[in-house]
């Protein structure tokens, strides 16, 4: 069974009980090989739709927090980051969130996926709130510039 296979499935599980009978497939998978948990989360970029399918069914994947810092694309990084938040809201993934709203403050170009990802980080983690603020502050500035024309540093796109 390849990812792309697993995907196809994911895609077509019609029901709560078939998703989970694959995500214990998956599971079992990655605990038998759990170089492949590396492989999956930090070589591999899978397409965000599968996230919320491959969290929530596949507890093996917990331990992807701890390889978060090394996935390079950042906009990856921060969906899956989102998505294991929520279903595992340690002490050490809240540091995780905490950096990543501080690095999408300095983001050039922040999309609607990656605010939704970030309230996704705020709802794990409410004490974060005030980095959140701060997010919308400087995006809702930079809007406010570009509008008089300014030449605001950032922009919200929608796709």
């Amino acid at each position: 069974l390849c990812w792309l296979q697993v995907g196809a499935l994911l895609e077509l599980v019609p029901s709560y009980a078939a998703g989970e009978r694959l995500g214990r497939l998956l599971h079992e998978m990655l605990l038998e090989r759990p170089v492949l948990i590396r492989q999956v989360i930090v070589d591999w970029e899978l397409p965000t739709a599968w996230l919320p399918w491959l969290v929530e069914y596949t507890p093996a994947l917990h331990v992807a927090c701890e390889l978060i810092p090394q996935i390079g694309n950042r906009r990856w990084a921060l969906e899956l980051l989102s998505w294991l938040s929520l279903k595992y809201p340690l002490p050490q993934t809240m540091e995780l969130a905490r950096q990543a709203l501080r690095a999408l403050y300095r983001e050039p170009l922040i999309t609607a996926a990656m605010l939704q990802a970030a309230l996704r980080l705020l709802e794990a983690f409410p004490p974060l709130v005030r980095e959140f603020h701060r997010l919308i502050q400087r995006l809702s500035r930079l809007e406010g510039n570009e509008g008089k024309g300014g030449s605001g540093s950032c922009k919200l796109s929608c796709w």
